[in-house]
């Protein structure tokens, strides 16, 4: 289930995630009707990082609140922005 990480950063933003750069890795902060929420996750600017293995997506999906597949569906955009609002307000993460 590995994710490019290019992809991932060019698709968290535009479900909702605001992309705040540091030194050493890449923060994504979700926001939901113009709040940040809890809900956080990041990526690394390393260079062995360009392919995001099973591990890394796990704990993304894990930080997203979401399963794996899920969370795959939300970096790939089969997953609607509406749709994760919808599964966070089930888990009742917002």
């Amino acid at each position: 289930m590995n994710l490019e990480r290019s992809k991932v950063k060019a698709n968290l933003p535009k479900k909702g995630f605001v992309e705040q750069e540091d030194r050493k890795h890449v923060f994504y902060h979700f926001h939901h009707d113009g709040k940040k929420t809890h809900i956080r996750t990041h990526v690394s600017h390393g260079g062995k990082y360009k392919t995001l293995g099973d591990d890394l997506v796990s704990k993304m999906a894990k930080q997203c609140k979401l399963t794996t597949k899920n969370f795959k569906g939300l970096a790939e955009c089969t997953l609607s922005h509406e749709e994760y609002v919808n599964l966070l307000k089930e888990a009742e993460e917002l």
